[in-house]
């Protein structure tokens, strides 16, 4: 859109008076067109079009004049040119369209008290109102600002003891201890059962370390009563030997 032909148009939107509710007075809403494309017929029927009346019911339109302070209808195209031309400053239209049945007279807008869409003092200042903020009191404001918006609020005392630096070294929590006795617990049965196994080993090495030598053929091993043999493996080794030199099964 070229920026010399655009407007912003805030319209307030309302209802038959005797059918629409009561505690609504009207709908607002902005509507951005380019005056060298619409005329007044393209204009209703795209806010009809976009917000639809009741069956068989007529749109009429006005406007509010910040210079005549009074609110012309538009019911043609030459109209609406004029219109746009009070305007061409603020490019800011503020307008009402008005749902009625046909077979009733309508009767146009004189005044209106709508604290959203006052009767404005100056114009250019109403169409910059969405810049304001809402809420003033959060307004940005310097770093040497920020202290009057700071209430004085009492600070409660809390009492912290003194703490003993040798103290707090030793101190463990509960569940810290609990879990390091654990640890060490695991690691004394585990301790426990190597000590075990070594000392088993231990005296077997020891034993065999121990075992008496004995001498004998061993390709005719001596099988008679009270002989003995260094160990059970030298025993097994010298039966099958024997049973072997002797030609006999056992």
């Amino acid at each position: 859109m070229d920026r010399n032909s655009t407007y912003v148009l805030k319209i307030n939107l309302l209802g038959n008076p005797k059918k629409a509710r009561k505690d609504i007075k009207c709908f607002c809403f902005d509507k951005v067109i380019d005056s060298d494309l619409t005329n007044y017929k393209d204009l209703v029927e795209s806010i009809v079009e976009q917000y639809s009346p009741r069956y068989l019911e007529v749109a009429h339109v006005q406007y509010y004049d910040d210079v005549l302070k009074i609110y012309p209808e538009v019911t043609s195209d030459q109209e609406l040119v004029s219109m746009f031309e009070k305007h061409s400053k603020t490019k800011v239209v503020h307008m009402f369209v008005a749902y009625c049945d046909p077979s009733e007279p309508y009767e146009p807008i004189t005044e209106w008290h709508s604290d959203a869409h006052g009767q404005p003092n100056n114009t250019e200042q109403d169409g910059d109102d969405y810049l304001r903020n809402p809420v003033p009191e959060n307004e940005h404001v310097g770093v040497d600002e920020e202290n009057i918006y700071l209430e004085d609020e009492p600070v409660p005392f809390i009492m912290v003891p003194c703490s003993n630096k040798e103290k707090d070294k030793d101190y463990v929590p509960d569940h810290e201890s609990e879990a390091e006795s654990e640890v060490e617990s695991e690691d004394e049965s585990e301790d426990e059962s190597m000590s075990e196994v070594e000392v088993e080993e231990d005296e077997e090495y020891h034993k065999a370390d121990h075992a008496p030598h004995i001498e004998y053929n061993k390709l005719d091993p001596p099988m008679n009563e009270g002989r003995k043999y260094p160990n059970m493996a030298e025993f097994k080794l010298a039966l099958s030997q024997h049973a072997i030199k002797h030609e006999f099964d056992f």
